[in-house]
């Protein structure tokens, strides 16, 4: 509990060095309330939608094929409906819950870095994918409701997610290697 809220007290010092025994726990403690924020304004904007769809499916009979068993349920809608998820909530959600973690996490994972002699500016890798993945991705969802769906902008929203999931996955794997034993260019070890 002592890294955990030594990280708090420390979430605007980007200087010095922190090891992994509390870094991790401190992180998953800031992954869970970030998470959190995420699910807060997806849930609702996605039941909304969902309720929409079930509307639409009981209104346009004709246009709609319902299929379900034991343990599955799938509706295929014929055509353009019209409706599409509140892409502003849904992705206002994801910035929010993005936001958070960074702001929490920046500070440490900065620290973490320097710990095993790397520069703190590594942790921004993952930075502009989850950037351009908010961005692109509300006007990709807001085509949905279009007559057309824009495979290009798919293609790429796919090809970012690609590329910020390997970054995500490099910047875990630098941040659980081991500390520079004895003093290193940030610093004394933790």
């Amino acid at each position: 509990m002592a890294g955990v809220l030594g990280n708090l007290r420390r979430l605007t010092q980007f200087k010095g060095r922190e090891s992994r025994g509390s870094f991790w726990p401190y992180a998953a403690l800031v992954i869970l309330p970030s998470m959190i924020v995420v699910v807060s304004f997806t849930v609702p904007a996605m039941a909304k939608f969902w309720a929409e769809v079930d509307a639409y499916a009981v209104e346009h009979p004709e246009d709609v094929t319902v299929r379900s068993g034991p343990g599955y349920y799938e509706m295929s809608v014929d055509g353009p409906t019209g409706v599409v998820p509140d892409v502003g909530l849904l992705f206002t959600g994801v910035g929010a819950g993005f936001l958070t973690g960074i702001v929490l996490l920046g500070a440490a994972v900065s620290r973490r870095l320097h710990d095993s002699g790397l520069s703190g500016f590594v942790g921004l890798l993952p930075t502009p994918f989850m950037l351009f993945g908010v961005i692109v991705g509300s006007r990709l969802f807001a085509s949905f409701g279009a007559e057309e769906v824009d495979l290009s902008l798919f293609m790429l929203m796919f090809t970012n997610n690609v590329f910020y999931i390997v970054c995500l996955f490099l910047l875990a794997a630098l941040l659980v290697r081991p500390s520079t034993a004895g003093p290193n260019r940030y610093g004394e070890a933790p």
